[in-house]
């Protein structure tokens, strides 16, 4: 594991424990941690666990480093301004590297996982041979990994879900009931499907954990962070203004949705709003109570 800071590096070798982020957790005992990027010369497979506005930047300073035929896989989720998702921004970075999708593509968070919980992971990897590596990392573990073909779908729908978890919390925020919660979700599902129809991504990509998994849990689980974000701007804090954190992530990848779905925006009400809540052009409650008539 290579960090950026010396202190945590010292704090998982000698002590199994990284105290900045996650003290009450023991690592596994094989686990290395250093702190110069050269490491990853002596790895054929990488895993870019690196938020995603640092993922380029990351990938350009190992790429003189990396054994030929190496696979990097992202970590990360995010939409990029150019690509739309971030696999292919990666292909460009990284020529004749095997690009893949794992792990926080899925209904994970970090404290079950680490204590033990039953987990489900979506991998995706342009090269099958090169996946069969990939799995077999993680067995006898308490993930199970599934496999799906279309990397660039699975690195869509990770993304996207973060969007629908910001519109759930807004509306449970207003209206905190089973029967309009549900109905909001329902419609949430049908739009997301929509949105990957409307990319060209392969619809069954919703079915997997980085779908519906990811998705479900992330927008009625109180502990994300882009739920909270929802239910903070439902409930009438402005930080729709901010720029930092799950604000600026959520804004971008409205934006950048809005942008691409303008011609058909009739069919993507949820997002089109939303998007119209942060450019401050209609409030959370006109937002409500356009997704509860229709």
């Amino acid at each position: 594991m290579i960090v950026r800071d010396r202190a945590v590096a010292e704090s998982i070798n000698s002590r199994r424990v990284n105290e900045k982020y996650l003290p009450d957790a023991k690592l596994p005992r094989d686990l290395k941690a250093a702190c110069a990027l050269e490491e990853v010369s002596t790895a054929g497979m990488v895993f870019l666990a690196v938020p995603s506005r640092s993922i380029l930047e990351t990938a350009a300073a190992i790429r003189p480093m990396l054994q030929t035929r190496a696979c990097v896989i992202n970590l990360a989720k995010g939409l990029h301004e150019e690509t739309l998702t971030l696999d292919r921004a990666l292909a460009n970075e990284l020529p004749g590297v095997v690009i893949g999708s794992l792990s926080l593509k899925g209904p994970n968070f970090a404290r079950p996982l680490l204590h033990g919980a039953p987990t489900g992971m979506t991998l995706a990897l342009s090269d099958l041979t090169r996946s069969k590596e990939v799995l077999q990392v993680f067995e006898g573990s308490n993930v199970s990994p599934e496999e799906h073909l279309d990397l660039s779908g699975v690195e869509f729908v990770a993304a996207v879900k973060n969007v629908f978890a910001v519109i759930m919390g807004i509306c449970d925020a207003i209206e905190d009931n089973p029967n309009t919660r549900f109905m909001i979700l329902s419609k949430i599902i049908a739009e997301c499907h929509r949105l990957l129809i409307h990319f060209g991504f392969d619809p069954s990509v919703m079915f997997t954990y980085a779908g519906l998994g990811d998705m479900l849990m992330t927008s009625l689980n109180d502990t994300s962070r882009n739920r909270t974000l929802g239910l903070l701007i439902g409930r009438g804090f402005n930080f729709v203004t901010q720029g930092a954190g799950p604000v600026t992530e959520g804004k971008k990848a409205t934006r950048l949705l809005t942008q691409h779905t303008i011609a058909t925006a009739g069919h993507f009400p949820l997002i089109h709003g939303l998007n119209e809540i942060f450019e401050g052009q209609k409030s959370p409650q006109e937002y409500f109570k356009s997704l509860a008539k229709g």
